[in-house]
């Protein structure tokens, strides 16, 4: 049986829409962030580029698409205080 991990739980749930994560930053402080992976909430020009060689993602962070800043950011697994879909 395979084992789910919490990054493929997070990205799971970030494809299915907006969702909310509260975490710790790396200078300690504490975030939240409104973020999908949802490939319609995604605006055209910030959609992955399959041509482009896309710098490896760790398996300890989670990137995703923050509709408030309307840019690409990530968290660490490790960080997440809170997690829930976004209303």
């Amino acid at each position: 049986m395979e084992t789910i991990t919490k990054r493929e739980a997070f990205l799971e749930k970030l494809g299915v829409g907006p969702c909310e994560v509260v975490f710790t930053k790396v200078d300690g402080s504490v975030r939240r962030m409104k973020c999908t992976v949802k490939p319609e909430l995604i605006p055209d020009e910030k959609q992955p580029d399959p041509e482009k060689k896309h710098k490896r993602i760790s398996e300890d962070t989670v990137p995703c698409y923050d509709l408030e800043l309307g840019d690409w950011r990530s968290f660490r697994v490790d960080s997440v205080i809170d997690f829930f879909p976004a209303s």
